[in-house]
């Protein structure tokens, strides 16, 4: 197994931590869009296909299972964090459906983002054994 620990580590929490930032403290400071589950989840969901390509997009194998991993990883960077607020009282949160809806997005977005890490790498390998 070709398991990218480093990328999937580094990659997965940059893009959470940079998820909890925007919507936070960008997104009320300058933006202020209106952010429904829905719209939170479909941004979590390409935030996480966007990690998976980030590091699958090398690979030769084994890209699912590091999608996977890359979307099972930002969920517990999250729940890291998010519990680690709330014991100190800085955050309360609700754990309701949405909850659960978001974490299966990432993990989704991972393994979305695998599996066209997967077509784009047997394109390329059609493509070369083509040209020889």
């Amino acid at each position: 197994m070709n398991i990218q620990w480093g990328r999937i580590l580094i990659v997965g929490f940059l893009i959470e931590v940079l998820a909890i930032v925007f919507l936070s403290f960008i997104n009320p400071a300058f933006f202020k869009l209106p952010l429904t589950h829905e719209s939170v989840s479909v941004g979590l969901f390409f935030a996480a296909l966007i990690a998976a390509f980030i590091v699958c997009f090398k690979l030769q194998k084994d890209q699912l299972v590091n999608g996977i991993l890359v979307g099972i990883w930002t969920v517990l960077v999250y729940v890291i964090i998010s519990v680690s607020a709330e014991l100190a009282g800085l955050f309360q949160n609700d754990y309701d459906m949405e909850y659960f809806v978001k974490h299966l997005a990432k993990i989704a977005g991972g393994a979305v983002g695998a599996l066209i890490t997967i077509g784009l790498v047997n394109r390329a390998n059609v493509n070369k054994a083509a040209t020889n």
